[in-house]
This record gives structure tokens, sequence and C-alpha cells, in this order.
């Protein structure tokens, strides 16, 4: 990483935890756009998977950026997984991998993306969670959801 990209995306995560939730999306919404710059959905590589390349891409981001603001905000991890749902397991694995607690994690991504909330739930337990604490995550998120 540059040192000019590097300054960036502290500028983009000191604002983001100064700001909160709008700034949040904001910046995943910029790595996602940068990941699709980087690796453009609509080019074909024989030598490279640009799907993987862009998911790996936004999944670094992801954890960059959780392991980088403070640790309370329900809105980071809500954020990135709203602007690229399609990235939902590989965004809570980032997640899970920046430290966050896996029942915290399971209800705050149960509660962005609902319709993930198995996927969710199957990666916290694959990691080690309590099987029927993960449950009582998953409806706190889907609680949540509907309120």
């Amino acid at each position: 990483m540059s040192a000019r990209h590097l300054m960036f995306s502290l500028f983009i995560v000191s604002t983001a935890a100064l700001a909160g939730g709008d700034a949040y999306l904001n910046y995943f919404n910029s790595a996602y756009r940068a990941c699709s710059d980087r690796y453009p959905p609509e080019q074909i590589s024989a030598s490279q998977d640009l799907a993987a390349a862009r998911q790996s891409c936004y999944a670094d981001q992801v954890a960059r950026a959780l392991g980088n603001l403070p640790p309370d905000s329900p809105d980071r991890l809500s954020a990135a997984l709203q602007i690229a749902p399609e990235y939902a397991g590989s965004t809570f694995v980032a997640a899970l991998q920046a430290g966050f607690d896996p029942y915290y994690a399971v209800a705050a991504a149960t509660s962005a993306l609902p319709q993930y909330d198995g996927t969710f739930a199957q990666l916290a337990i694959s990691r080690g969670a309590d099987p029927t604490q993960v449950t009582e995550a998953t409806a706190a998120g889907l609680r949540r959801e509907r309120y």
C-alpha cells in the first residue's frame, strides 16, 4: 500500500469514526467502488478470477476498517454488509477476524441482512461459538430488524 493510499484510508476511517453511520456507509461504498474499479466486473481475465479478487479486496478493506474503528459501533458491520450484500459471508468472517464478539456480530449482521441469518449463525458456530448463544443472538438480531 502506498503512503498516499494509507493516508487516504486513515482519513476516511477517522472521518467515519467521528461522523457515525452515514460516514460508514460512505467509507464502505468507496471501498466497494475502488475494488470494482481495480477488478472490473465487465472485464474477463484468463489468468485471474476477478470476481474472487473483488470479493477479497472488499473483505480486506472491511477487515482494515473494522479493526481500526471503535469496537462498540453496530453501524460499522451493518454498513459493510448493506453496501455489498453479495459478500455477506466474507464480510462477516472479516468482522470475526477483526475481533468482533461472535454473538454481537451475529445479532448486528442478522439485523442488517436478516435473509442471511443462517449463514451468519453457521459461520459463527464453525468458528467455535456456542450454538445456543448463536440462536439467541440471531433471534435478537431479527427482533431488532422488526422494530
